[in-house]
């Protein structure tokens, strides 16, 4: 699996359709995101057996949220834990961190307080939040 700790392997039950992730190809990586049969797509090029499917391959990785992926939700940073987007806080929250669990969020809506608080591990996952607290990035 790749060394670098920005980067993990995902499960199968971690794709859903409008999943990031990102596919080797030789010696590049590539962005990708989910559609339905996209990752039978890629096993049928990089496995010729369906049935082997290997996360392992060091074929496929998704980058851990970062700071750089909320910025690119539109998110300013206001100092080293906190990002300001209108009404919409973010914090990182240490006492949360689990390794291989993902950030610890606390996520603050100027008019209803605390409106999440827990692990979101990439940015797909805090997108798919957002949709599902009918946030607009």
């Amino acid at each position: 699996m790749e060394n670098d700790s920005k980067y993990y392997t995902p499960t199968i039950e971690e794709f859903y359709v409008g999943f990031e992730y990102e596919v080797k190809k030789e010696e590049s990586w590539f962005r990708c995101f989910y559609s339905q049969g996209s990752l039978v797509d890629i096993y049928y090029k990089y496995n010729d057996d369906l049935d082997s499917i290997d996360f392992e391959a060091d074929t496929i990785r998704v980058k851990y949220l970062d700071q750089e992926d909320i910025e690119s939700l539109g998110f300013i940073t206001y100092d080293d834990t906190t990002f300001d987007k209108g009404d919409l806080q973010i914090r990182f929250n240490c006492l949360l961190q689990k390794k291989g669990q993902g950030l610890g969020l606390i996520i603050y809506d100027g008019y209803s307080g605390i409106i999440f608080t827990g692990y979101i591990k990439n940015k797909s996952e805090l997108v798919k939040l957002f949709k599902q607290l009918d946030i607009n990035e």
